[in-house]
């Protein structure tokens, strides 16, 4: 209650400098301008992270494997490590790639220059996505 009290001098004071109610006002119409185009972008990004993805995101992992001895063989440890992952109970399939979705990575790509299964690979960097 006595917050409405001490309001009645502060409009009086307002009405008497009426440049300084109309600066009151722009300040507060530019903060509210500032709060809403903020709320908006939240929004706006909430709705973009909520979406689809079209993956089957509950039932879908991914496993790193690196090598450290003079004769690690890649391609035969992604072979057994695929093989004893199909064998899992449970496990409808298993892939190897070298960027998974939603991780945010993804820019290196390998090619082959031919179909040859043990043909050497070409890292690429691409830059920005």
């Amino acid at each position: 209650m006595q917050l409405f009290l001490n309001l009645g001098p502060i409009f009086r004071a307002l009405m008497r400098q009426r440049f300084s109610a109309i600066l009151v006002v722009v300040q507060i119409a530019i903060t509210m301008a500032i709060i809403t185009n903020g709320l908006a972008i939240t929004w706006e990004r909430f709705l973009h992270i909520e979406r689809h993805t079209g993956i089957d995101e509950h039932n879908t992992f991914f496993l790193t494997s690196s090598g450290f001895t003079q004769g690690f063989n890649p391609r035969a440890t992604i072979e057994n490590d695929l093989s004893l992952i199909r064998a899992t109970n449970g496990v409808i399939d298993a892939v190897q790639t070298n960027s998974f979705p939603l991780s945010d990575s993804g820019n290196w790509y390998e090619l082959q220059t031919t179909t040859d299964k043990d043909a050497a690979l070409i890292r690429i960097r691409c830059k920005g996505y």
